[in-house]
């Protein structure tokens, strides 16, 4: 049930339902946790499992290892998170990946490289999270010809086939550098024309870039592939208040009022605009 809370973004209910219960956890309840607070930001709870996890002897857990970095790196303290993988025992993909993803979200695009290349050193083999986590680093880091670089020989080099969460973060990678139209290209070259999260990181950099021609053009896929996302009529709406294009806008709107339609939670894959 914790698990089932977390996996629903529903950290606070996760941990509530979790101080009702008069239990001892288990490493998986731990990580599921861990994924509570890393969701909501709650530091303190975080460090109190952690401590946990020490008197029990959990701490050489590696996908508890990884959920550790996870929860520091997100409530702002990459420096213990670092101190968390680097006493770590085992190392696997995914304690790797937590800290690729930890020093990407930090700014840190070139440590995050460094990190992988660090890994296949190791011995250990890159999996599809890998590149999601480096390709993600990359984006926040401006790092947009070592990005392009890495998709380009996932599969050839590494054997990892790309999939459309990959090219979600090629899309927000360009899109963030402010490369629409080469972006809008890379769009047209998938084979996910019908995939909504791609169209959607492009509307998000549209909307964040001011330019509302192609975001228009963009809107119109994502209304044929999501017609009750009212998400997609938002974006495309607060676009043309910032164009001062108020008619255009506040049709949009109406739109939205008639249809009845609403915003899913986390309707966008990437968004930009958290830049």
């Amino acid at each position: 049930m914790i698990s089932a809370f977390s996996q629903n973004k529903d950290g606070r209910g996760a941990i509530e339902l979790f101080r009702s219960i008069n239990l001892e956890p288990n490493e998986i309840t731990i990580v599921g946790i861990l994924s509570a607070c890393t969701q909501i930001g709650v530091l303190r709870h975080g460090k109190q499992i952690h401590a946990y996890t020490i008197r029990r002897g959990f701490h050489s857990n590696s996908y508890l290892s990884a959920a550790l970095v996870d929860m520091y790196s997100n409530c702002g303290r990459l420096d213990t998170g670092v101190q968390v993988f680097s006493n770590s025992g085992e190392r696997n993909v995914t304690a790797w990946n937590s800290m690729i993803s930890a020093h990407g979200n930090n700014g840190e695009g070139r440590k995050a490289i460094a990190l992988f290349n660090e890994m296949l050193r190791s011995g250990v083999v890159a999996n599809k999270s890998t590149f999601v986590s480096l390709l993600s680093a990359c984006g926040h880091s401006g790092l947009v010809d070592e990005g392009m670089y890495y998709y380009g020989c996932m599969l050839e080099k590494y054997g990892v086939q790309p999939t459309v969460d990959h090219q979600v973060y090629m899309v927000d990678m360009l899109g963030r550098s402010g490369r629409l139209e080469k972006a809008l290209d890379f769009v047209m070259q998938t084979e996910a024309l019908a995939e909504p999260g791609i169209w959607g990181a492009l509307l998000s950099a549209c909307n964040y870039h001011g330019d509302v021609g192609m975001g228009r053009e963009v809107a119109d896929v994502l209304f044929k592939l999501e017609p009750q996302n009212a998400g997609y009529y938002v974006s495309l709406s607060n676009m043309y208040v910032a164009a001062g294009r108020w008619k255009e806008a506040v049709e949009l709107r109406n739109i939205v009022e008639e249809k009845k339609l609403k915003k899913p939670v986390g309707y966008s894959s990437i968004d930009v605009c958290s830049m």
